[in-house]
């Protein structure tokens, strides 16, 4: 990853999402207190919020698939080219999270996680060829992924309804993160497609210091999983080999979220302070044993390792 990479991949999603969701939360809260209908307004707000943040989350990882492949293509023969179209599930899901009343069950949420899930799994394992798996496992993993993605939608889901604000996105912003490091252990280039979600969840969460109360990632956790999903599936089968220990820790890493909603009756800081610890322990200790080896193939060393990528 050059310079020019992690600019279209991290820094240009960040600024954007900041600038685009802080204008949107300022425009909202004028329409808001010009309406008599307060209450309707304000639900309004972070269902628009949502959508913005969805959308932002699919054109960032295109935008990161640009600059990692230098072209968009919807589906190549290349697995590591259908990135975009692996975008455009997440935003689909996200959208319809977001805009119908879905985004008010963790469980529907989590199901139509599973559904994208289970594109991403068969976009990238339908790849492989059957020499190297056979017909029941690769279904049976296509299946699993859809479970997982599941499960982490349904967990970020619950975890965000009880860290309203800010907290919520700006958890995922560090779990992703760290994650898109982490990843780099099957896949260097992980990050041009994981950082311009948390560079979206980063815009979120300082949009949250302005409706401290909302829950702003109501109705978008299938995106984020799904893409999570698709890029853990890459790196696991497109690596250089597979990689069980980063697989299950960086998927484990968005569902100990979930710990949050544990903690009933505890403060906000507690709960924050716990679901951090968890989740951030299980990418963190990841990205611990991929961040070496990203210094040294990025200074030289190893580039063999990354040339293919």
């Amino acid at each position: 990853m050059g310079t020019r990479e992690i600019v279209l991949s991290a820094v240009v999603p960040a600024v954007v999402s900041v600038v685009v969701l802080l204008i949107a939360s300022v425009a909202l809260g004028r329409a808001q207190r010009a309406e008599s209908e307060e209450a309707a307004s304000s639900r309004r707000g972070p269902v628009a919020l949502g959508a913005l943040f969805v959308l932002l989350l699919a054109g960032g990882v295109v935008l990161g698939s640009y600059a990692w492949q230098s072209e968009v293509s919807l589906w190549e023969q290349s697995v590591t080219h259908r990135v975009p179209a692996m975008a455009l599930a997440a935003l689909a899901v996200g959208l319809a999270g977001v805009l119908t009343p879905v985004r008010r069950s963790a469980i529907g949420l989590g199901v139509l996680a599973a559904a994208g899930g289970w594109f991403v799994g068969w976009a990238v394992l339908s790849g492989l060829h059957a020499s190297l798996i056979g017909e029941t496992e690769r279904w049976a993993w296509i299946g699993g992924v859809g479970v997982i993605a599941g499960v982490q939608a349904w967990a970020m889901a619950r975890g965000a309804q009880v860290l309203p604000g800010w907290r919520g996105p700006g958890l995922v912003w560090l779990v992703v993160g760290a994650g898109a490091l982490g990843a780099t252990a099957g896949l260097a280039n992980a990050p041009l497609v994981l950082f311009p979600i948390a560079a979206a969840a980063f815009g979120l969460a300082v949009t949250g210091l302005l409706r401290r109360d909302a829950d702003l990632l109501a109705g978008t956790t299938p995106a984020i999983a799904v893409m999570i999903l698709g890029v853990l599936s890459l790196s696991h089968w497109f690596g250089d080999r597979e990689r069980w220990v980063m697989f299950g820790l960086l998927s484990a890493g968005p569902v100990a979220i979930g710990t949050a909603a544990l903690l009933a009756g505890k403060p906000t800081w507690a709960r924050l302070v716990v679901a951090g610890v968890v989740s951030l322990g299980l990418v963190g200790a990841q990205a611990a044993v991929s961040v070496p080896a990203l210094i040294e193939a990025s200074s030289g060393s190893g580039e063999e390792d990354y040339y293919d990528y």
